[in-house]
Formats: structure tokens, sequence, C-alpha cells
């Protein structure tokens, strides 16, 4: 069977693992897309959920998200609930999982200029769009027990490198909630009104 083309669509692969940091700097620059979306390679969020991203991108700039039971170990779990924590402090709002796969206007972050090449990147980009007034929602997604692969998140270098590429960025911008540009709001979930 062919493969299924559509004009909206553009996927890109890499030869191999070159990092979530480095995958999530590039997303932006090859897009020629209204939206985009980011998956991880390792088969825990299935292709489908950016459906559900989409179907809640009414009225929003950017969808987060959110992996209500996840299938990752205890440590990766409250190492998650840690930097999720973390960025909640620095956005100056509750952020549910700030490393979550997203659904994002293309128009809203072409212009954000991200430096991190860790895996806080992903919550760069997001305190960005805060600070730059995005709408912003969070809507539960399906997680699965990890398919292909070994976690790399919680090793010594991957922590580190995260954690001083956070304290660089605050040093750098300050937290988001004390300089954004208009006052984001955090769109509720749809259904929860």
């Amino acid at each position: 069977m062919p493969p299924v083309r559509h004009d909206w669509l553009e996927v890109r692969f890499h030869d191999r693992n070159r990092g979530f940091g480095t995958t999530f700097g590039e997303l932006y620059s090859y897009s020629v897309c209204a939206y985009n979306a980011i998956l991880p390679g390792d088969g825990q969020v299935a292709p489908s959920q950016v459906a559900v991203l989409a179907d809640a991108m009414d009225g929003a700039d950017l969808v987060l998200g959110l992996r209500r039971l996840r299938r990752d170990s205890l440590h990766r779990r409250v190492n998650s609930a840690l930097f999720n924590f973390a960025v909640s402090a620095a956005a100056g709002r509750r952020v549910g999982d700030a490393n979550s796969i997203s659904l994002a206007r293309t128009d809203l972050v072409r212009g954000l200029r991200l430096t991190s090449r860790s895996a806080f990147i992903h919550a760069e980009f997001l305190l960005e769009c805060y600070r730059a007034g995005a709408r912003v929602r969070e809507v539960a997604i399906e997680h699965r027990a990890r398919q292909h692969g070994v976690s790399a998140g919680a090793r010594p270098a991957v922590v580190g490198s995260t954690v001083l590429d956070m304290g660089a960025y605050l040093l750098r911008r300050g937290p988001a909630w004390r300089r954004a540009r208009t006052a984001p709001r955090q769109e509720p979930e749809p259904g929860s009104r």
C-alpha cells in the first residue's frame, strides 16, 4: 500500500537519535504548516493523540498533552513532578506536564528564540509562549508503556544539563509571570466548564 500523502502534513525523521533538545529546536525552522506537533519515538504516545490536541485547538494557540495515567517508573514520575513544579513556579501558574506532546500555531512560535539544547527546551518553549501572551490549554492524552529504546531522561548528564539550562534561562529572562507582555490565561480543559 503506498504511503498516504496530504498537502497539509509534513513528516520528518532523523537517521539516528539526536536527542530531544536538538530535535525540538529544529521543529519550527523546518515547518511549512500552520500547526506543529512533536511526538516521541519510543511509542509511549500514539500519533492518534495529535488528533486529541487538534480537537481542543479551538481558541487556543498551544495545546499541551497531559499524561494523566503515566506508564513510567516511579522514579521517572517523581522526577517529572519535581520538574513540573519548577516550571510552574517560573510560569506563575500550574503546569501539569511541561515535557508532554503539544500542538502549536506555527506563526506564534516561529518568532521565539529558544536557546536550550537540553530537555529543558520544551519548558523554555512553553514559558516563552506564556511570555508572548499565548492562550494555552492542557488536555488529557493516553500514555503507553515504552515500546522502543531505553529512557535517558534520568541520567545524571541529562538532568544536569536540564538544570543548567533552566538556571541560565531564569537568570537571562526571569520568571515568565513577571515579564509577560500581556496577561496570558490558562484555558480550561474542554468540557470542564
